[in-house]
C-alpha cells in the first residue's frame, strides 16, 4: 500500500470513529445542549418500518408457500399405500409394493420383477392404483 493511499485509508477511518454528528460539526460542541444532539438515531427508527414490511413480504412470498408445499407434500407421502403408481424425483415409474417408515419399494419393471428400495421423500408424485393423477399438485404441473 503506498503511503498516500494508507494516510487517505487512516483518515478516512479516523472520520467515521467521531463522535460528533455530521449535522453539528461547527454549530456547537457536543453535549452543549440543543436539538442537533439528539438527531443521530433519528434516521435508523425511520427505517424500521421498512425493514418489517420487507420481513413481512418475505415471509408472505417465501416462507409460507413453502411451508404449504411442504405440509402437502408430507400429507401425500403419508397416504402412500401399495399397489398406488408413483413416479419417483428421478423420473421412475414404479408401483408400491412395500411402505415402510421412511423407505418404499417399487416394482420398477412387471416382467422381469425389478424391486427397488427408495426414500419416501424420493417421491414426486403418486398417480394412485389405476395409474391416474390423484394429487393436485400434479394436476396444475399438466395444466
Amino acid at each position: 500500500m503506498p503511503l498516500s493511499l494508507a494516510s487517505l485509508v487512516m483518515s478516512f477511518l479516523l472520520f467515521l470513529a467521531q463522535d460528533v454528528p455530521p449535522e453539528n460539526v461547527g454549530d456547537s460542541p457536543p453535549g452543549a445542549g440543543g436539538a442537533g444532539g439528539a438527531g443521530g438515531g433519528g434516521g435508523l427508527l425511520g427505517m424500521l418500518p421498512f425493514f418489517v414490511l420487507i420481513a413481512v413480504f418475505m415471509w408472505l412470498a417465501v416462507v409460507r408457500p413453502q411451508k404449504q408445499k411442504e405440509k402437502e407434500e408430507k400429507s401425500l407421502l403419508d397416504k402412500l399405500k401399495k399397489n398406488d403408481h408413483v413416479v419417483t424425483k428421478g423420473g421412475l415409474h414404479g408401483v408400491v409394493m412395500n411402505v415402510k417408515d421412511d423407505e418404499v419399494v417399487l416394482r420398477i419393471d412387471e416382467q422381469q420383477n425389478v424391486k427397488v428400495r427408495f426414500q419416501k421423500n424420493a417421491i414426486a408424485t403418486v398417480l394412485g392404483e389405476d395409474g391416474k393423477v390423484e394429487s393436485k399438485a400434479a394436476e396444475e404441473k399438466k395444466a
